[in-house]
Order: structure tokens, then C-alpha cells, then sequence
């Protein structure tokens, strides 16, 4: 071992592959939920933590912390400032690019909510839960309505957050599920509050509020015919 030295490429990029897989170990096992909230503020509407495509963000970060390490080495080194350009500019790429797999992963799977029917869904609404499967055209109704709600804007969204809403512990939800597709499954899943706002996400005060555009009505009438 007192022998061990870096000498040639190959040596170089040995180190360099072990390093960045260290660094994606540490990131991906200390940093792993962190990223994926943070990452939460860039998906598509209505997609979720739970949905979205995994691992993105860790590669992100990976990219982030090795492009700045390689430029320290660099320096140290001496490096041409061309070097440190390419080096820059390559890092930023990737990165760039990660981030637009992750966002084109993400759209095409929410693309489903419009595009292909549901397999399932699962309603608890009022105390009455409900299943509905494939061919059902109470699930198609529904997945329209779902499709349709729209997302309301900031300034009535930060109001709501900020609002009682009474036992959310209610659970009032709606989960439809679609088909595994791109490697990846996906999941609509809203709940509605006791004073009847509809949301989609981590909490009522986290989440992203939608207009009610008769899908509560909807609920109404299957709970009561349950």
C-alpha cells in the first residue's frame, strides 16, 4: 500500500469512477428524502412524491458535487483555464439534461390522467368506499372529471394554506390508478377536506389546491347509493 500511487489515465479514472459511486452512496443514502422534496416543486401538476420517478435528483446532486470537485483538482493542479471551462460546462450540461429527463418522465407519466383509461379506482368518500374497475363508466366519469380539475391560483392557494380545515384526518380520498407505463407507476390521488376543498399532495398545508368542477357531487351521489 505504501507503494500505491496514481500514475496513469487508467489510474485516474478507476479513482474517479469509485469516487463518484462513493458520492452517489452518501447522497443517495443520507439525502435521498431531502431531494425528493425539494425536487417536488418542479414536477408536472398533479404528480406526487409518491409518483414521481426516482433517482433524478440524486444523479443531479452527484453530477453537482463532482464537477466541483474535479474543478478543485484542476486548479490545484494547474490546469489550462480551457480545461476548467470544459469541465464547467460539461457538468452543467449533464446536470441540465438530468433535470429534463426528469421532467419529461414525469409529464409522460401525468399524460396518462388524459390520455389512457384507468385500471382502477378506490373511493372513500363519507364514510362509503367504493371500487371501481376497468370498463365501469362511473371510473370513466370520474377520470374526466379528475382530468379536468384545474389548479387554482397562488394568492387563493396561500389563503387556503393558511386556513382550519377542519378533521382533514377525515380521509376523504380519491385513488385512481393507470397502468405501468415508462418503467414507472402512477397513481391520481386527491383528497378533499370536511369543508370541501380539493387538494392534491403532502397535507393541507402543503399541498396544491383545485377547483371543484363537480367532482364532489359526483362523490356525493356514489356514497350515497353505496
Amino acid at each position: 500500500m505504501k507503494n500505491w500511487k496514481i500514475k496513469t489515465k487508467k489510474d485516474r479514472a478507476v479513482c474517479l469512477i469509485c469516487l463518484t459511486l462513493l458520492v452517489y452512496a452518501v447522497v443517495n443514502g443520507c439525502f435521498r428524502d431531502k431531494i425528493m422534496r425539494f425536487m417536488e416543486r418542479f414536477m408536472p401538476d398533479k404528480l406526487t412524491v409518491m409518483n414521481q420517478p426516482g433517482g433524478y435528483g440524486t444523479l443531479i446532486v452527484t453530477t453537482i458535487v463532482m464537477t466541483l470537485f474535479l474543478l478543485v483538482y484542476e486548479i490545484i493542479g494547474k490546469k489550462k483555464i480551457k480545461m476548467l471551462w470544459i469541465t464547467a460546462c460539461s457538468g452543467i450540461l449533464l446536470s441540465t439534461a438530468l433535470f429534463g429527463g426528469y421532467y419529461l418522465h414525469g409529464w409522460l407519466l401525468v399524460r396518462q390522467v388524459y390520455t389512457t383509461p384507468a385500471v382502477s379506482a378506490w373511493i372513500h368518500y363519507h364514510g362509503a368506499s367504493i371500487n371501481l374497475k376497468a370498463g365501469d363508466e362511473r371510473l370513466l366519469k370520474l377520470q374526466e372529471l379528475a382530468s379536468g380539475m384545474e389548479r387554482l391560483p397562488k394568492e387563493e392557494q396561500l389563503l387556503l394554506r393558511s386556513e382550519d380545515h377542519g378533521n382533514s384526518g377525515r380521509m376523504d380520498m380519491v385513488w385512481i390508478n393507470f397502468p405501468y407505463r415508462y418503467f414507472h407507476s402512477y397513481d391520481l390521488i386527491f383528497r378533499i377536506n370536511e369543508d370541501g376543498t380539493v387538494y392534491i399532495g403532502n397535507g393541507p398545508k402543503a399541498a396544491n389546491y383545485y377547483d371543484d368542477n363537480g367532482v364532489i357531487e359526483f362523490l356525493r351521489t356514489e356514497a350515497e347509493g353505496a
